[in-house]
């Protein structure tokens, strides 16, 4: 059988992570809005830059 990790070490670490994002913005709407709103915006820039990238890049190969 595989190693498997004992349910109390998955449960400690899966609280760790969900704690480590922003403990200020728990419990806390607004705050918890503008940091959704703000990595859904700059995932959308990031996203539009890359594509803007790999789009320059490929129109690139297609001349030569």
């Amino acid at each position: 059988m595989g190693k498997s990790k004992n349910r109390y070490i998955k449960k400690a670490h899966q609280h760790e992570v969900l704690n480590g994002a922003n403990p200020l913005a728990k419990g806390d709407f607004k705050k918890t809005a503008i940091e959704t709103g703000r990595d859904v915006l700059i995932g959308a820039i990031g996203g539009g830059l890359a594509g803007a990238v790999v789009g320059r890049s490929s129109s690139l190969s297609e001349l030569r």
